[in-house]
């Protein structure tokens, strides 16, 4: 269960990482990570959304999940792990193009 909180981690961290490196404020951040969680909510209330599951990253990593199916699912490790590799990547560069020494 741990990776998949450490990979869902990962994936809020690079991502409000990417988006500070746009956005000055950091209310964008809080409030993708809110939606996502309300997104969540509503998918697990509405069973025929279940379809929806991989749009929330806090669907992607439930312990129970986890627990029943002895393992991570592998779609959702693919998932989390391109994205945050490529918000990583992504943020990391455009960074870079900042002047941050003023």
């Amino acid at each position: 269960m741990s990776a998949g909180y450490w990979l869902g981690a990962m994936f809020f961290g690079m991502l409000s990482m990417l988006l500070s490196a746009f956005y000055l404020k950091t209310r964008l951040a809080v409030g993708i990570v809110l939606g996502a969680y309300i997104l969540q909510v509503v998918i697990s209330l509405k069973e025929n959304l279940a379809f929806m599951k991989y749009l929330s990253p806090f669907d992607w990593f439930k312990g129970g999940d986890i627990v029943r199916d002895s393992g991570l699912n592998g779609l959702a490790v693919v998932i989390a792990l391109v994205l945050t590799i490529g918000a990583c990547f992504w943020g990391v560069r455009k960074f870079l193009q900042r002047d941050v020494m003023v």
